[in-house]
């Protein structure tokens, strides 16, 4: 088996939570930053006939991923019909963002992290900083 045959077999159990974020995200991590050019374009054009558990755990595995290769993954995941892909999404481009990324992320993306935010007052005060350093159309606030 390839690598990337590995890691999709890798991400396709339901794990534990705890399990998954305690060591084998760490593991994921590893074979993500191991993946060949060629592995990358197998994996962008095909992540999304996956579950959305398996999306959710590459979302994962891909916060350590150089960012040139995750950022176009993790960009079409923020627009993700499934909340928790999206929301799984958004922790990968804050890890990016620590990382130093600095590109500006689309509008649509931002728009869908503003309705993401709106789910719980947890993603709310998780994502605002998000939403402040690339919104360029900020709401106004209310007059009261």
């Amino acid at each position: 088996m390839t690598l990337l045959e590995d890691l999709s077999a890798f991400l396709e159990p339901d794990y534990n939570e705890n399990y998954w974020s305690d060591d084998a995200v760490l593991i994921a991590n590893d074979m993500v930053t191991k993946l060949q050019p060629e592995d990358w374009e197998k994996l962008a054009a095909s992540w999304e006939s996956r579950k959305p558990g398996w999306q959710r755990r590459l979302a994962d595995a891909l916060d350590t991923a150089p960012i040139e290769r995750g950022m176009p993954i993790i960009t079409r995941m923020l627009l993700s019909s499934d909340d928790s892909v999206a929301i799984a999404a958004v922790g990968t481009l804050s890890a990016y963002i620590a990382q130093g990324y600095p590109e500006p992320i689309s509008q649509l993306a931002i728009e869908r992290i503003k309705s993401l935010s709106k789910l719980s007052r947890i993603y709310e005060l998780s994502f605002s900083s998000l939403i402040k350093r690339f919104d360029r159309n900020p709401e106004l606030p209310e007059s009261r």
